[in-house]
């Protein structure tokens, strides 16, 4: 009767990245300092998310253009808020995800402000 070979894994790349997070969680300072991270951590923060939700995201518009990148127009009437910003980024990375295509989103709004808010905070 011929005995079973242990099988060990194969996926390296599954290996590097459970060393790299153990690395990280015992060494996380050293870690980033190597990496040319100058802050300093404060506290380790939970990496595991589960989101179940099913929804439409509904874009104003999109052009695929000649490069493979999505364009992804936003038309705003009203002053832009971080939530605004958060959603439209929500979209992109959403889009970039399912399709597999780099996407620019370019928001044209045509509320009278003195500033828009071009950026998260």
């Amino acid at each position: 009767m011929q005995e079973k070979l242990k099988k060990y894994p194969t996926d390296y790349i599954h290996l590097e990245d459970m060393a790299m997070k153990t690395a990280a969680q015992y060494f996380g300072e050293e870690l980033l300092g190597y990496l040319g991270v100058k802050e300093k951590p404060v506290r380790v923060v939970p990496t595991e998310i589960i989101q179940l939700e099913a929804r439409q995201l509904y874009q104003d518009f999109n052009f695929e253009m000649e490069n493979g990148w999505w364009y992804h127009f936003e038309f705003e009437s009203d002053e832009i808020t971080e939530e605004d910003l958060m959603r439209f980024w929500e979209y992109e990375v959403a889009t970039s995800r399912i399709y597999k295509v780099p996407v620019v989103t370019c928001v044209l709004c045509s509320a009278k402000v003195k500033r828009l808010k071009d950026e998260i905070t």
